[in-house]
């Protein structure tokens, strides 16, 4: 199947990233300006100008949104800082945050973009009880990430050009990695749907793409005007329309860092929720 997806929002970001539905809404951020967007079908595009390094937006509960926000975690409701959970020197250790997700078991995983010239510096941490502890390191760029309902994880590489499967053991570690797929291109955000494939944001692609469990590509949805996709995610009352986020860095590209949806024949998941009171290790403030 090979969909044209429309154009929904010139938004014009410079780096649009972290698609995401809950709540009734569609979220994102722009990493460049500091901002968490969102809209509803058919209703307003509303955003939140927090400034600083916004990496990534999840489903905290209770109608607010957590944002991964450099060395910080915050959790908004309509929009205004309702509590923020510092992680002191995390940013310092281990470089920009990148892009998030929750597990099945409300845990909230982390990616990052390294820094100096290490190119193997990036690494995935883990929000845990006792504070954030790596699971993966040794990356070039940690990106998207989700897991199917089992909590098995699937996580982009980007410089590698892989995404990785992850199978947990009964202790929710890390028990094995496998690469999942391998792509032409270069994988940034992803997203699995209702049947477990594996929707593969392509940066400097122009597309997206689906997988199925024995890695054949299925699906195609192209984003015409905008090479530099970033992420998707299934929304919509039904799950069953895809929402793309693109990028307008270093490209001259008419419809660079808009958004757009399309249509295809399957269906998504709904996001996990971010179990906040039990990650005692993000003290409060």
């Amino acid at each position: 199947m090979d969909v044209q997806a429309e154009l929904w929002w010139a938004t014009g970001h410079g780096l649009g990233e972290s698609a995401r539905w809950f709540g009734g809404a569609y979220h994102w951020v722009d990493i460049e300006s500091g901002s968490v967007l969102r809209a509803r079908p058919g209703g307003p595009l509303e955003r939140t100008e927090l400034g600083g390094i916004v990496s990534a937006v999840f489903d905290a509960g209770d109608g607010c949104e957590g944002v991964v926000a450099g060395d910080r975690i915050l959790v908004l409701r309509d929009g205004r800082i309702e509590k923020e959970y510092p992680l002191p020197d995390l940013a310092d250790r281990h470089g920009r945050t990148n892009d998030a997700r929750v597990d099945p078991l409300g845990r909230l995983w982390v990616g990052t973009v390294g820094r100096g010239s290490d190119a193997r510096a990036a690494v995935l941490w883990r929000l845990d009880a006792e504070g954030p502890a790596v699971v993966r390191s040794g990356l070039t760029l940690s990106n998207g990430l989700d897991f199917d309902a089992a909590g098995t994880a699937y996580h982009a590489d980007t410089f590698d050009r892989v995404v990785y499967r992850y199978r947990m053991g009964p202790d929710g570690e890390i028990a094995q990695v496998e690469e999942a797929v391998r792509v032409d291109g270069l994988p940034d955000g992803l997203c699995l749907d209702a049947a477990d494939g594996l929707w593969i944001a392509l940066w400097g692609g122009g597309r997206a793409e689906r997988y199925d469990a024995g890695g054949r590509r299925t699906h195609v949805i192209r984003t015409p005007g905008a090479s530099q996709v970033t992420s998707l995610c299934f929304g919509g009352p039904r799950l069953d329309e895809v929402f793309l986020t693109t990028a307008a860095e270093d490209v001259d590209e008419p419809n660079a860092g808009a958004v757009f949806r399309a249509r295809v024949d399957v269906t998504g998941r709904a996001e996990s929720i971010w179990t906040r009171e039990r990650e005692t290790g993000a003290s409060h403030d």
